[in-house]
């Protein structure tokens, strides 16, 4: 489907063009609830509009990576036969849900 057929389907849905652009494709994206979408790419998009934006923006971005990283350790750690019984893994778990509980306070801020 052609990029154009992709923004049109979302604007017959209820989103609006809007003025900015993707920053990887550079299509128009489309606007609903102050919420920006490319629809080329299919993916949100944060839009900033001063440097302090910039900077949380950026920030919530590391969180999420490193949150998602800390999900993918704890896999792995209960990957580990007999992972339960062993006092390094749970040691280690709890370290991560730790860390994990300390990320989700911080995305709230």
């Amino acid at each position: 489907m052609s990029a154009a057929k992709k923004i049109a389907h979302y604007i017959r849905t209820g989103w609006k063009l809007s003025a900015y652009h993707c920053p990887v494709c550079n299509n128009p994206l489309v606007e609903k609830e102050n919420r920006y979408y490319c629809a080329v790419c299919d993916r949100e998009v944060k839009v900033v509009r001063d440097e302090a934006e910039y900077r949380k923006a950026l920030m919530e971005g590391v969180l999420e990576r490193l949150r998602s990283s800390l999900i993918e350790a704890i896999n792995q750690v209960m990957q580990v036969e007999d992972w339960a019984f062993n006092e390094k893994y749970l040691g280690l778990l709890e370290k991560y849900l730790e860390l994990i509980a300390k990320v989700n306070r911080a995305l709230k801020e």
